[in-house]
């Protein structure tokens, strides 16, 4: 909880932007970033019922391919952001000629990113700040 409030962007926990899929991602990069680090307790069990994510549907694809970009946009290093553009004429470029085709909703994700672009930039100005100020000791904190 006390990571959730320290990472929490204008009171949203999960990045409304995001809508669906990748939101969880979202969570876990600002709070590493933050020097939260994620413990795996394999006795808890969590069940999800439901979910698009597991289904290869139009929607799914149209929400992956999106926030992909939005999420790198919003938390990538310089470093992970000039990989994916070494990568994009080997993999992104015909990964997208296949969603144009595959998929009428590509165009619209690519609209959409246009337009999120300078929104995105914005919070990864605060996440930075957020980065820059040490939160106070807590469970799961690094030392």
């Amino acid at each position: 909880r006390e990571m959730l409030e320290y990472i929490k962007i204008e009171d949203e926990y999960f990045d409304e932007d995001f809508f669906l899929l990748l939101e969880d991602f979202d969570i876990a990069w600002r709070g590493r970033r933050c020097g939260w680090r994620a413990a795996f307790f394999p006795q808890l069990v969590c069940y999800h019922h439901g979910g698009i994510s597991r289904n290869r549907t139009a929607l799914s694809q149209y929400y992956t391919f999106r926030n992909r970009y939005l999420l790198l946009i919003k938390n990538g290093e310089i470093t992970e952001i000039l990989r994916v553009l070494i990568l994009f004429p080997f993999y992104e470029i015909p990964r997208l000629i296949f969603l144009l085709f595959s998929n009428k909703k590509t165009k619209q994700a690519l609209k959409e990113i246009k337009a999120l672009f300078p929104k995105m930039l914005k919070k990864r100005m605060i996440i930075r700040t957020q980065a820059r100020i040490k939160p106070g000791r807590g469970p799961g904190l690094c030392g």
